[in-house]
């Protein structure tokens, strides 16, 4: 709901959630993200839950970012699945992660900074750090719910 709201909101922004894609052969299948900017911001979305659900969100936005670079058919996929306002350039060639930022947005309704348990501290910073090794520009945000 909330994800859509912000689609219709702003042309800025082009709804992927729950927009799956093959990889890998089998039934394997990654979402590349839930929003997608014109400014290239790569959204990930969840509510917050405990650590398995938090660090589910940290691994998708990590799958996301290295199938985004190394594969083409999966940018392929895709530019299928974005608005022409949105499509990808250069399909053929990797990405340049710099033009990239990867937004990890967690949704609470608790005042103040949002505090992550543990662990998923220790997986958030594992995610930072393989995709900024990787070349992208990470932010994490808090919504308001």
């Amino acid at each position: 709901m909330y994800l859509q709201k912000v689609a219709d909101g702003n042309s800025d922004y082009a709804l992927m959630d729950k927009k799956v894609i093959m990889v890998g052969g089998g039934r394997s299948k990654v979402e590349f993200c839930d929003l997608f900017s014109i400014n290239n911001d790569i959204i990930h979305v969840k509510k917050y839950g405990g650590s398995s659900l938090l660090s589910h969100l940290f691994f998708q936005a990590l799958v996301s970012g290295e199938t985004f670079l190394f594969e083409e058919s999966f940018r392929d996929a895709v530019n299928e699945k974005l608005p022409d306002s949105h499509k990808l350039p250069n399909l053929d060639s990797k990405p340049d992660p710099g033009n990239y930022m990867v937004c990890i947005a967690i949704m609470s309704d608790v005042p103040g900074p949002l505090e992550l348990p543990f662990f998923s501290k220790v997986s958030f910073k594992h995610t930072v750090k393989t995709l900024q090794n990787l070349g992208y520009q990470v932010c994490k945000l808090k919504i308001e719910r």
